[in-house]
């Protein structure tokens, strides 16, 4: 089996993926696991884009949600991870709820989540006292 990944060299990332292939060693030990590490996603996308289009694709590897994935859904090279999910509910709990919809692309699970973000909103509170506003309180509030 392949792995790729983009969590190479300084990355802080590095020593937590080293030690989840450690332990996958370990756990499975029939496996044998070829490890393919890029420091940066600016060396690693061009490699993967490569692969792709060679029909080379690894085994596993890092990729983008949603559009983003659309080259790699589209290739046809990619397992549908959904019948696995659906399988195994206690891996489809384990996910934040939402996450596992965004990785999606055309209804296609080709990826599960790894990463999440947090992308704090800051407002002025002048500006709505000005207009007479309260700020949002809900995420469904903030998108009207």
């Amino acid at each position: 089996m392949t792995f790729m990944h983009f969590w190479g060299g300084d990355n802080p990332a590095a020593e937590p993926i080293k030690q989840a292939i450690d332990l996958f060693h370990e756990q499975h030990p029939d496996i044998s696991v070829t490890v393919e590490e890029y420091p940066t996603d600016d060396v690693y996308v061009p490699r993967l884009n490569a692969d792709l289009a060679a029909g080379t694709i690894p085994d596993v590897f890092l990729s983008w949600p949603g559009p983003l994935s659309k080259p790699y859904v589209e290739s046809g090279q990619l397992l549908d991870l959904e019948v696995y999910l659906d399988k195994d509910p206690e891996w489809k709990n384990w996910f934040v709820p939402g996450t596992v919809e965004q990785c999606k692309y055309q209804g296609f699970l080709g990826s599960v989540p790894i990463e999440g973000f947090t992308v704090p909103i800051y407002y002025n509170e002048e500006i709505f006292a000005e207009f007479g506003a309260s700020p949002p309180d809900t995420y469904a509030e903030l998108k009207v």
